[in-house]
């Protein structure tokens, strides 16, 4: 490496979609394109979620780009100026060591724990517009039903086989429905499940027992079955049957959002 000069300059800059076309015609070595990485920075840019951090746009000493061609396409995509943070006079071996680090999880970004987290960030999916879940959209979600989720992952602390974080969101939703009027009902069923306390199940949650062993059931179907499993209404069922999924599905996705955007919840999201 050449250490006759070793410092880069790095300055915030807005970018316009313009000036992000001329930046990508210095794009010579890039990696190639990820259309889902554009597609999820352009909605948080339309979204005015984009926020200027340390990480953004690179430039080698000899004005090559070698960082940051999501983050220019998307500014093109979305058709808005976007302020960005660009180095320059950047040595030209650093392209080898660059993104590669661990990425951070949702949970190391917003200081919660993983297994609530991971519930909250599948809520969001069916809560946030156009379903591109981020940081800041799971920490609103989380500013929602957040208590909820790390109630029950303390009182339900098994990792059991087959309950996981699509379980546990459903679980969630479940107990908060109908302003939480079933919630200990929910809370017990969920933990006697993973216990396997099997005479403290209803007759419905020990069918979903007897499913569990299918390998092949879907993200959605589980989910469907789990929502199925702890409805009151049905725990005298002797066979837990989805005759609609797609059905099941929409109940599931309004019962969030009903929750999601009460008065009341959406005065504190507004604050």
């Amino acid at each position: 490496m050449d250490l006759a000069t070793p410092f880069m300059t790095y300055k915030p800059m807005l970018i316009t979609p313009e000036m992000a076309a001329k930046m990508l015609r210095e794009n010579t070595s890039n990696r190639p394109v990820r259309p889902q990485k554009v597609t999820l920075y352009a909605n948080l840019m339309k979204r005015g979620e984009w926020r200027l951090t340390h990480q953004g746009i690179a430039f080698t000493r000899k004005h090559r780009l070698i960082d940051g061609q999501h983050r220019l396409l998307a500014i093109i995509a979305a058709g808005l100026a976007v302020w960005v943070m660009v180095a320059e006079d950047v040595d030209d071996e650093v392209y080898l060591v660059i993104d590669q680090h661990a990425q951070r999880s949702f949970a190391d970004t917003l200081g919660k724990s993983q297994a609530a987290t991971c519930a909250i960030a599948r809520i969001a999916t069916l809560v946030v517009p156009g379903r591109i879940v981020t940081a800041e959209s799971v920490s609103k979600v989380y500013g929602v039903f957040g208590e909820t989720a790390e109630h029950l992952v303390s009182y339900c602390p098994s990792n059991r086989k087959g309950y996981n974080a699509t379980t546990r969101a459903i679980a969630i939703i479940r107990a908060m429905e109908n302003n939480g009027e079933n919630y200990n009902y929910v809370f017990e069923t969920y933990r006697n499940l993973i216990l396997m306390n099997m005479e403290e199940l209803p007759r419905i949650a020990l069918s979903w027992i007897r499913q569990l062993s299918d390998n092949t059931m879907s993200r959605e179907d589980v989910a469907c079955r789990m929502w199925t499993a702890l409805d009151i209404e049905k725990r005298d069922l002797g066979r837990l049957l989805i005759k609609d999924q797609i059905h099941t599905t929409h109940q599931i996705r309004k019962a969030a959002l009903d929750i999601y955007t009460t008065p009341v919840v959406r005065e504190l999201l507004a604050a």
